[in-house]
């Protein structure tokens, strides 16, 4: 059971830097025979590895792994994991821009959390609605959907949920042209994952802080932020956001003529 302990730990610690280690890692744990009857290990193994192949692009490994959950879940009865399972499948054909499948997995997920009365998973599953309604610029629908995921948990203590669900909002806010409530909403995003110390959320708003700038048209803040975005992304070193953040400084560099920074990042 250690072993698979640390394994686990070992495969989170890389999967963004190391998918393919990652992949191999939770691969030896959801085979592993004597490691079978460890429940609790073996969700948490299978929702990671759906994530890890959703990562590489290996959509049907990531679907496979992803049914496995939701077996398991169902079977332990789970329901935290029956919801997760739900709604990482919808996220999975999201991705692949298949947004009838997703939207269907995510309202499935809805309904099994609104049955329960469980708000957490109850905002979870709303921010993921309204994500895809926004990919389908539904506006005003994912709007809508976007306040109902917040004031879930209004009451609640702020987790990294609450968190998500500021930077759902706050984008969509600055789609329909309210830029002062997007920055304040991106803000308070900002400033709770400071506080607690989640980088992800950190790089996330600012981020989308830098994008609101930009649609504005205050291009000197915005390439102030897209910078401090940056700067988080080769500290979290995640390349593909790295490289993400670096084209946006570029760009931006390009526009006020910055030309020998703009080479420098592009």
């Amino acid at each position: 059971m250690e072993v698979g302990k640390r394994q686990f730990e070992e495969s989170e610690r890389v999967r963004q830097s190391d998918p393919s280690k990652a992949i191999f890692l939770l691969n030896q744990i959801v085979h592993d025979e004597e490691l079978a009857d460890e429940t609790d290990l073996q969700l948490l193994a299978l929702e990671s590895l759906g994530f890890a192949y959703n990562d590489e692009g290996q959509y049907d490994s990531a679907i496979k792994a992803v049914t496995r959950l939701g077996e398991l879940a169902l079977k332990a009865q789970n329901f935290d994991f029956r919801v997760t399972a739900l709604l990482l499948q919808g996220y999975i054909y999201d991705v692949q821009d298949n947004y009838k499948q997703a939207e269907f997995y995510y309202r499935e997920g809805l309904k099994l959390a609104e049955g329960a009365q469980d708000d957490e998973l109850i905002s979870q599953a709303y921010e993921r609605v309204s994500a895809v309604q926004r990919r389908q610029d539904k506006y005003t629908e994912a709007l809508e959907t976007a306040q109902k995921s917040v004031q879930s948990l209004a009451g609640s203590p702020k987790t990294k949920t609450y968190i998500f669900a500021l930077r759902n909002l706050g984008i969509l806010e600055a789609l329909v042209g309210d830029y002062n409530g997007a920055i304040d909403t991106l803000t308070q995003s900002y400033e709770l994952s400071e506080q607690r110390g989640f980088q992800q959320g950190v790089a996330d708003a600012v981020y989308e802080i830098a994008e609101v700038y930009r649609k504005m048209g205050n291009t000197k803040l915005a390439l102030e932020y897209f910078k401090l975005s940056h700067e988080i992304d080769v500290q979290r070193n995640v390349p593909l956001e790295v490289a993400n953040s670096a084209f946006k400084v570029g760009n931006l560099s390009f526009t006020e003529k910055d030309y020998e920074t703009a080479q420098r990042f592009c």
